[in-house]
């Protein structure tokens, strides 16, 4: 590793503390906050039983991906906000996308990759569903409009920058 790659990752460190302690949280959806004011999201992930926070810029947000079962079910990237907002402007347009399309009973994955501008963390990934769900449960529904929430937040975070 060189000197460089090691600073990188440093500043990447001090800057993901800097943006903790500035952080409050105006909205919150599963693992997923969002500080519309400082225009930093925070996502959780989990280290045995102890929950952890990754801090990011939303200017940081180069591209999202919504996966059901391997399939991309939506995306939107930096230079196509407006898109994004046609994309999922109306209220069940990523649960519709989801379940319209899909003949089998049980979804196994559902799941949202972000890819950053960041040197540190270049990706990360958002679990709705991690495990063989019935697409007619209470379970898949909750997670269906979690991750619709995610992506109209997500989609709101690019508009600002």
């Amino acid at each position: 590793m060189k000197v460089c790659d090691v600073k990188l990752i440093v500043d990447g460190q001090n800057e993901s503390r800097s943006m903790q302690q500035q952080f409050k949280a105006t909205k919150s959806i599963r693992n997923t906050e969002f500080d519309d004011d400082h225009k930093i999201f925070a996502i959780a992930s989990y280290v045995g039983f102890k929950k952890e926070w990754n801090y990011f810029r939303y200017d940081q947000i180069k591209s999202f991906r919504l996966y059901e079962d391997g399939r991309n079910v939506t995306s939107a990237n930096i230079g196509n906000a407006a898109i994004g907002g046609a994309l999922f402007g109306s209220a069940g347009a990523v649960v519709g996308a989801m379940t319209n399309q899909r003949t089998e009973s049980v979804c196994s994955s559902m799941y949202i990759t972000i890819k950053l501008q960041n040197c540190y963390i270049p990706s990360v990934d958002i679990t709705f569903v991690s495990s063989e769900t019935e697409r007619d449960s209470l379970r898949y529904s909750t997670s269906c409009a979690a991750a619709e929430a995610t992506v109209k937040a997500l989609d709101a975070a690019i508009a600002m920058v």
